[in-house]
């Protein structure tokens, strides 16, 4: 056999293997999640329109991403006559890739909504703009590029009291910190500052083979299994917060520091851009004819239906108070006058009242995102507040 020979034969071994490779996954059942975000110039990232597979890693879901790239049905651009439009933001929480679709807040606010004896008969139309690692000024930006196209007569908020605070400041941000915008203070004022500022976005080159990549992971189970193992790696890593996060508070701070009151300059930065930005994003919806509402998640200890669990935790992280951030958000929204539904505390209590996870699934309840029960009862409050705003 000749040198070439010898060295064809190597790439058709790999081929061979990765082809059997497939075969025992698809036979055995074994698939992990598959690839749904792209670049984007304006946002950082956002999903990728078209993109559909399963997402296994929390829960597990069927996920299709629309034409216009959101997790949610496809949409007319024009409101429909006799439409009462409301435009959702927020992050992943919103995105809900951990459940089936019809079964995650926005539908499910649709559907309460839909009773809402102040509409006169209006037909309710939720759209689903949420999108994972979403800070306050990306939901800003996709109510900028992406929403208002939609004619919303509402747009409702979405603030994830447990990473949203971090999300918004550079420095202490787990979620592809140097790809994402923020509003920023300058002079006491806020400014936004651009995606990818003081790095250098990546190319078309570059955004070509992630979209090659992605085109083969969502058809590939080995690709799948290469990708998740990246991925975990990465999450890993961004549990623990950012590299300046880290060095100032110690690993895995984004566990308990939005609990306690501001133990350094970053923290204080951090929530006085947030406490600027939802009154900033409110002015911003109202001078475009719209109704604002803010609604705050909970986080997966403040609704644990264990009080032994709770406590562990409070002694553990020296935290006088879980609601902290909640009662803090509570207190802008009073201030500024800004409807919101805090929905935490009735969690808590309806967790503790009926010994019901709200988060996790499977063996991992208790933490994580909110499962079917957590989003029906977030979508209910929220919905039921939101109507009484409007008589």
């Amino acid at each position: 056999m000749t040198k070439l020979g010898t060295w064809l034969l190597v790439p058709l071994g790999v081929l061979l293997a990765l082809l059997l490779a497939e075969s025992i996954f698809r036979v055995s059942g074994i698939r992990f999640s598959s690839s749904f975000y792209q670049l984007d110039l304006q946002r950082g990232w956002s999903l990728r329109p078209g993109a559909e597979g399963w997402q296994s890693s929390e829960g597990e879901a069927f996920v299709k991403v629309n034409r216009d790239g959101m997790r949610d049905r496809d949409h007319a651009v024009a409101k429909p006559a006799g439409t009462f439009r409301v435009a959702i933001l927020g992050d992943s929480f919103i995105e809900a890739t951990q459940l089936d679709y019809e079964k995650s807040f926005v539908p499910q606010f649709e559907r309460a909504l839909g009773s809402c004896a102040a509409l006169n008969g209006r037909r309710v139309e939720a759209l689903n703009f949420g999108c994972q690692g979403y800070g306050t000024a990306q939901e800003f930006l996709t109510l900028e590029h992406a929403a208002w196209k939609y004619q919303p007569d509402a747009v409702v908020l979405v603030f994830f009291t447990g990473n949203d605070v971090y999300n918004n400041h550079r420095d202490l941000n787990p979620t592809n910190a140097d790809a994402a915008p923020y509003f920023v203070l300058r002079d006491g004022r806020l400014a936004l500052q651009k995606p990818f500022e003081g790095s250098k976005p990546p190319g078309g080159f570059v955004t070509g083979v992630r979209d090659a990549w992605a085109w083969l992971v969502n058809r590939s189970r080995v690709l799948q299994t290469v990708n998740e193992a990246y991925y975990n790696a990465r999450r890993t890593e961004q549990r623990g917060g950012g590299a300046r996060g880290k060095e100032l508070f110690g690993d895995a701070y984004l566990d308990w520091l939005v609990y306690l009151p501001p133990q350094h300059g970053l923290m204080d930065e951090a929530w006085e851009v947030t406490e600027k930005a939802l009154p900033f994003v409110r002015n911003h919806v109202e001078r475009n004819g719209a109704r604002f509402w803010l609604v705050t998640t909970s986080n997966a200890i403040q609704v644990h239906p264990d009080p032994v669990t709770r406590e562990r935790f409070q002694k553990h992280y020296r935290i006088e108070d879980l609601f902290y951030p909640d009662k803090r958000i509570q207190a802008v929204a009073q201030r500024e006058r800004i409807g919101a539904t805090i929905l935490a505390p009735a969690m808590s209590d309806a967790a503790l009242t009926e010994r019901t996870h709200f988060h996790g699934f499977g063996a991992a309840r208790g933490v994580g995102h909110w499962n079917a029960e957590g989003h029906r009862f977030a979508a209910e409050k929220a919905a039921q507040d939101f109507c009484a705003a409007l008589k």
